[in-house]
């Protein structure tokens, strides 16, 4: 991204990404497939801003998205959760369906980026 400032794009599906490193992303580029990679029941993608190029090695650096869709949350709290997600059990969802302009999603947000 340029000035110390990194992005990660984790649990893709294998084999779907379509860059190579050095390559220049345009808005709207299609980067790859969600996948059902790591300790997981479902696809889904872990996004942060870094700043540096390590997954594990680095501290997180703000962000905001330019527009996002908010489909749903999940209703329970993090700690509520884990049992029936470990156990694969549908969380509760309550449907927002909103245009999000500026802002950063909470855990356990449902989006999607148009």
């Amino acid at each position: 991204m340029g000035n110390s400032r990194y992005a990660l794009y984790a649990h893709l599906k294998p084999y779907s990404v379509t860059l190579q490193v050095g390559d220049v992303v345009t808005e709207g580029q299609k980067l790859g497939l969600l996948g059902n990679t790591g300790n997981t029941t479902g696809p889904h993608l872990h996004f942060q801003v870094m700043d540096r190029p390590s997954a594990l090695k680095t501290n997180g650096l703000p962000f905001l998205f330019d527009c996002f869709v908010l489909f749903s949350t999940v209703m329970d709290s993090i700690d509520g959760t884990g049992n029936n997600f470990s156990a694969g059990t549908p969380l509760p969802l309550q449907p927002i369906g909103t245009f999000e302009r500026d802002r950063l999603p909470l855990a356990l947000d449902i989006i999607g980026i148009p």
